[in-house]
């Protein structure tokens, strides 16, 4: 299997690489090049959250996030969880600054990843000391009855051993969630064949969180907490993992979903330009035109629509591209279970 998410291997200058990497410097205006800006243009000062938004890790941590705007320097705050049943993410405060006046803001201490903002209730941030990509979401709902739906997924996941030792994994999957609260996983795969994991929603008193339940009812097993941002097809689903394990080791990580449809559906709608992070603390933009993919400074990639399933997008052998709403998520599988080594890169289309 070809894996390609080393930075070692960043530098070969094969067009896998550069997708997944995001390598290959700047070139648009969302890469924060050209004169110094004075101010954020209107457009992006529009759609400046007010409120909180959810943080959530790659490696699974949960925390609420507040940004606040001086000119064009971003101010992002980001307050760990307290919940017994969520991974708490870093508490820090993150400064970037936008060149452009656009919602691409990066951070002065590196020249790749930074905070982008696609609208009020979406953008992605980076965290530096542990290289993980952050989803930020705002007007989270805890609504079982709107999160019903089939919905395509991708997954992040790092294992820890007794030991401590890590290692991380990624896969697809279709996630289906029923009225009733009960969701079905299946991984690799679509729902026609039988469910990989299967449980309930139950929302938590306290905290009014989703939380993501296994087990039986005398014996449930709370795995991790649900988001869901927007309505309709625009729906973005996000599962913060944490599997507290047993003596051998534990699971956290990262699963992003989107309502499932055919591509032809929506394909004229993602259209855009998407600045990423990525777990190897690279950042660059991707250009998505139909089933077209280029990464800044490479060659164009040809996707494979409804592959391995419906909506989904395949580029080249083994690497997965989930896109809607402004978001895209790149995934290198691995079909053959745990392994130690795993990919994501995460990306937004910034507002003007």
């Amino acid at each position: 299997m070809t894996k390609l998410h080393h930075r070692a291997m960043l530098t070969t200058g094969l067009t896998l690489a550069a997708l997944l990497a995001g390598c290959g410097g700047g070139g648009t205006s969302n890469d924060n090049t050209g004169p110094t800006a004075s101010a954020l243009t209107s457009t992006c000062q529009a759609i400046i959250p007010s409120g909180s938004m959810v943080a959530i890790a790659a490696k699974g941590g949960v925390g609420s996030a507040t940004l606040d705007v001086n000119k064009t320097t971003l101010a992002l705050t980001i307050t760990a969880s307290t919940s017994n049943n969520e991974k708490p993410i870093f508490s820090q405060v993150l400064m970037a600054t936008s060149a452009t006046g656009s919602c691409s803001f990066k951070a002065s201490t590196s020249s790749g990843p930074r905070v982008l903002l696609a609208n009020d209730h979406l953008g992605v941030a980076y965290r530096q000391d542990t290289q993980e990509p952050v989803l930020l979401l705002g007007n989270v709902s805890t609504s079982i009855a709107s999160m019903a739906g089939t919905y395509n997924m991708v997954r992040y996941q790092q294992d820890t051993a007794a030991n401590n030792a890590t290692s991380t994994r990624t896969s697809y999957a279709t996630f289906v969630v029923n009225t009733d609260g009960s969701w079905s996983l299946y991984k690799n795969a679509d729902a026609s064949g039988t469910a990989t994991a299967s449980g309930t929603l139950e929302l938590d008193g306290t905290t009014q969180r989703l939380l993501l339940v296994t087990g039986s009812s005398l014996t449930p097993v709370v795995r991790g907490s649900v988001f869901l941002s927007g309505s309709g097809s625009a729906r973005i689903l996000a599962v913060a993992e944490h599997d507290p394990g047993d003596a051998e080791g534990s699971t956290s990580g990262l699963f992003i979903g989107v309502p499932q449809a055919a591509w032809s559906t929506f394909s004229s709608s993602v259209a855009g330009t998407y600045v990423t992070n990525t777990t190897d603390a690279s950042g660059s933009s991707i250009a998505v035109s139909g089933l077209t993919l280029t990464p800044s400074g490479s060659a164009a990639i040809n996707a494979t629509a409804d592959s391995p399933i419906q909506g989904l997008l395949t580029a080249l052998s083994t690497n997965y591209v989930l896109l809607r709403s402004g978001l895209l998520a790149v995934i290198s599988n691995e079909t053959s279970g745990a392994t130690t080594s795993g990919y994501l890169e995460l990306g937004v289309i910034p507002q003007p």
